[in-house]
Order: structure tokens, then sequence, then C-alpha cells
């Protein structure tokens, strides 16, 4: 009877261990995918996991609900998302809902990522989100936001130069 229900002990230990590693392995397929630019496998590989209530696959969910990719853009649908996966700590979640939500530190630091200029990782590459996110914080007073928004100015609207800083 013990060396059977070692067998079975060792039988579910193998069982459970598998369902993480693909798991992990589906999130990672859709990662790749997203990456190529294959979004409807992206979402094909996230959406059970997410559904699943995966932090990972959720923050990526808002992704592609936030953009429109592979889906039609939702803000809305972006957002619960996002709330999911910032109630479990997803860092990315929370700094978006923030900026959102008018944080200028937030705000300034998310147009970076948008830019490119942070390493955001799997964020995509958007000059008019790094744009409109920076405005939100140079709006609210935020220094290094007003500078970049004068740094991002086209060339040929010189007037819009010194819109942005405050002075004392």
């Amino acid at each position: 009877m013990k060396k059977f229900t070692s067998i079975l002990c060792l039988a579910f230990t193998i069982l459970v261990g598998s369902m993480g590693i693909s798991t992990s392995a589906d999130f990672q397929k859709g990662l790749d995918a997203y990456r190529n630019g294959d979004f409807a496998s992206a979402l094909r590989e996230w959406r059970p996991l997410a559904e699943k209530g995966d932090v990972a696959a959720e923050g990526k969910m808002g992704l592609m609900y936030r953009h429109g990719l592979g889906v039609p853009k939702n803000n809305k649908i972006a957002m619960e998302w996002y709330k999911l996966a910032a109630e479990k700590g997803h860092s990315d979640a929370k700094l978006i809902i923030a900026a959102d939500n008018g944080d200028k530190d937030a705000a300034y630091k998310l147009g970076g990522f948008y830019i490119g200029a942070l390493g955001g990782g799997d964020f995509p590459t958007d000059r008019v989100m790094a744009r409109e996110y920076w405005k939100i914080a140079a709006e609210k007073g935020h220094y290094g936001a007003q500078k970049m928004m004068n740094i991002s100015v086209p060339w040929w609207k010189p007037w819009k130069l010194y819109g942005w800083w405050r002075f004392w």
C-alpha cells in the first residue's frame, strides 16, 4: 500500500509539474508570435491563460486590446484586463492605470516606454502615444516631460517650442 501511495504521489507531482511547464510554454509561444507580428496566434495562446488568472497573460491581453493588435481596439476591455493584472502586482498594468488616472510620473515613464527610451520591453514603439503621455505629465508640471515635449516638437513649428515650459 505504501508503494502504491508513493507512486500515486509521484504521478500527481509529474502531472501538476507538466501542467506548469505547458502553461509557461504556451505563454512563451504567444510571446514569440507577438514579437513576430502574428497577433492572432498570440491571442490564441494568451486568452486561455488570462482567463485562468495568469497575471502575465492578463497584462498582454490588456496590451492587445489597448492597441488593437489582433482584436478591435477597445480601451474599456483593455482596462479591465489591466485592472485584473494590477491587482496581482503586474507592474506595467499598474503604471498604465496610474498614468491614465493622471499621475505625472507614471505618464512620463510610460511615454519613455512607448518611445523605446526606457527599454519598454514589449510596448509597441508609438511616438504618438509617447507624446500624449508626455503632454499629460508636462501639463502637470513634470520637468522631464516638459523637456521631452520641447525635443519632440517638429522643427517646422517653432512657436510651440516654449509652450510647455513653466516659469516660476
